[in-house]
């Protein structure tokens, strides 16, 4: 994946990964003229939100929906980077597709191959904006997909074209793992998939070396996407772990610091220099071990683990009606009929394997926002022929596994937080 100049291509994170602040923003959603603007834009519908001009192929409810969060997002990225002005106010172009052949269809008339991309923030001579699809997505990925991809739009209007790719992506990925309740935003999660991985790699002297990831460019960056996919996931795993500990490591001592780096980088320092200048060091051997410790003592935050806790068992919620089986009233039967077919799931992040098993009991319990421990609540279904919903009362914001259809019939778990 380039990264971006005039007539490059600047693809996020998101797509790469082989397939808690109070915002108030009201997002006003209309046809922009009057009348709807598709002909110059290959069927899509325009639409303007308080941050985005959408080009769209979904419905205006449901481009609605997309444009209220992103605004949201939006203005969350301003708000930590307030230091930075943009060179152009203009809203951010947004292309919301149906499908996956409608989006790669658009992108290969900019001369981009979309293939093997979830979403992208592309330039072009002929347009540039940030894009993905919705069909056979839960609505909660997509919204991962855009705050990712979007935060490299943001960048790239605000803090300048010369962020380097390591802080890019880190930053990306860290907005990434943001979920939105009501007008709140929360962010500053350790989600064990980046977490042990980064641990893994320190543990067995497989790091990117820190200078290294520092200067790496986006022409490296994308050789080990292609040539060696252990580095290449990894690189965005231990950006994010570096970029998390320059906002919350030693209560949030290097906040000011990062800032002046990317300061100094929008403005034309090498990062190595922009780094040493920033931080107060020529050497980072330090500020290496620093990070490393604190890397070393991460641990998967209670929120984000209930959540892929809740996603486990909504898919064996979705087994057990694909087996026909009875739908479970509570946790207690549903742990019953779990155990009944042996289910578990083995999911591997950056060549690290690990197994959820229904036979572990912490499987179905949470940790409270208070500390204390409880089971998963089951919900009846929102909907005939759904499974059950699942809830995790006590935690904020407090998540819900909920359920969707693709177009084919197809269940789809959706996560929604409030």
């Amino acid at each position: 994946m380039p990264v971006s100049d005039r007539g490059v291509l600047w693809v996020a994170g998101v797509a790469a990964r082989w397939v808690a602040v109070l915002v108030v923003v009201a997002a006003v959603l209309g046809l922009a003229g009057g009348d709807c603007l598709a002909a110059d834009r290959d069927g899509l519908t325009k639409f303007s939100s308080r941050f985005y001009t959408i080009y769209s192929g979904l419905s205006k409810a449901e481009t609605k929906i997309y444009a209220t969060h992103m605004d949201l997002v939006f203005a969350e990225y301003k708000r930590r980077f307030r230091s930075f002005r943009t060179r152009n106010a203009r809203p951010m172009p947004l292309y919301l597709f149906r499908t996956r052949e409608d989006y790669v269809t658009f992108m290969a008339k900019q001369g981009i191959d979309a293939t093997a991309s979830g979403g992208m923030f592309f330039i072009r001579e002929s347009a540039e904006g940030l894009a993905t699809w919705t069909e056979g997505f839960s609505r909660s990925y997509v919204f991962s997909v855009l705050q990712h991809e979007g935060f490299h739009q943001f960048a790239h209007a605000y803090i300048g074209h010369h962020l380097p790719r390591w802080a890019n992506e880190g930053l990306a990925v860290y907005f990434e793992q943001g979920v939105i309740a009501g007008n709140q935003m929360k962010l500053g999660m350790t989600d064990g998939d980046r977490v042990r991985p980064v641990q893994n790699a320190l543990d067995e002297n497989k790091a990117i070396d820190f200078d290294e990831l520092l200067d790496m460019d986006g022409f490296e960056w994308n050789d080990n996407m292609q040539t060696n996919p252990y580095v290449g996931h990894l690189q965005y795993d231990q950006s994010w772990s570096i970029a998390h500990f320059l906002i919350h490591g030693e209560g949030g001592k290097y906040r000011k610091a990062f800032e002046k780096y990317l300061i100094l980088v929008n403005k034309g320092r090498t990062s190595s220099k922009a780094f040493g200048d920033a931080f107060g060091t020529e050497r980072t051997d330090g500020f290496r071990e620093r990070w490393e410790e604190f890397a070393r003592a991460m641990r998967p935050d209670p929120f984000t683990t209930a959540v892929g806790r809740m996603k486990f068992l909504a898919r064996g919620l979705r087994r057990l009606q694909e087996r026909e089986m009875d739908t479970p009233r509570d946790i207690g039967q549903l742990r019953e009929s779990l155990r009944e077919i042996e289910f578990r799931i083995v999911q591997e992040s950056s060549g690290d394997k690990y197994e959820l098993t229904s036979m572990d009991d912490e499987t179905f319990e949470y940790e409270r926002s208070n500390g204390s421990v409880g089971e998963f609540l089951l919900l009846e279904a929102a909907g005939g022929g759904q499974p059950p919903r699942l809830t995790a009362p006590g935690l904020k914001p407090v998540p819900t596994a909920t359920w969707t259809r693709t177009a084919d019939g197809e269940l789809l778990v959706d996560m929604v937080y409030r």
